[in-house]
């Protein structure tokens, strides 16, 4: 599960991290704001397959799935995600990676729904598996939008709704950007996700994440 961001560092930086080499920004970097708070509907940076770094509006609904009055998606689980008549094609010809430097999570703590901020340890950039209907820099329609990849796992509490984001080194990154590589390629890039919580570290944040119009730094901060 992942329904909150932190997007605050410039772009440049997270080409850097993604060891991009002819990474192409399609708005100016020293213009964008930083983003403490990023909540769906939002638009956070996504990296394309052709190394174009733009902004995507986050939530997906296909026009076939407004029609019906489905839900919009924000997330995407791994498991199903390639049979998914939401994201089938996405998942073949769509797959971005949103870089960011932490996100959200709640648990309940004392009859309330606790905020906790979870970041890399080392406080680098966390490059994550996303989808996108978006595939060109100059591609825009109604509908399209971003959604993140989570994957299943077990324990802690990164994973307090059973779900965390897909989390991929630089390499792997890259390679999940590759539209060249067939299905089962795709499978094992999921399988090589980042397995290793110990590289994260999390704290509680101020309740003030829970409303989306509060977005400043002191949002990621521990209250502890």
């Amino acid at each position: 599960m992942c329904g909150r961001i932190a997007q605050y560092r410039d772009a440049r930086e997270y080409a850097r991290a993604m060891t991009l080499t002819t990474p192409v920004f399609d708005f100016d970097p020293a213009d964008r704001r930083p983003g403490f708070n990023l909540a769906p509907g939002a638009h956070p940076l996504a990296v394309l397959h052709d190394q174009t770094v733009r902004t995507i509006r986050w939530g997906y609904r296909p026009e076939w799935a407004a029609a019906q009055h489905l839900p919009q998606a924000i997330n995407a689980r791994s498991d199903s995600a390639a049979s998914s008549g939401y994201f089938r094609d996405m998942w073949r010809m769509g797959r971005v990676i949103v870089p960011v430097d932490g996100w959200f999570e709640w648990r309940t703590e004392a009859g309330r729904s606790q905020p906790y901020y979870i970041h890399r340890r080392s406080d680098e950039p966390i490059l994550l598996a996303g989808l996108s209907s978006v595939t060109n820099a100059l591609e825009h329609q109604s509908g399209d939008g971003v959604v993140i990849v989570t994957v299943a796992n077990a324990s802690g509490i990164v994973d307090v709704h059973g779900h965390r984001p897909l989390i991929f080194d630089a390499q792997n990154a890259l390679r999940w950007l590759d539209r060249q590589i067939d299905d089962s390629a795709v499978t094992a890039l999921v399988g090589s996700g980042m397995h290793d919580e110990g590289d994260l570290a999390w704290h509680r944040v101020s309740q003030n994440v829970n409303r989306a119009v509060h977005d400043e730094a002191a949002l990621i901060e521990t209250i502890d």
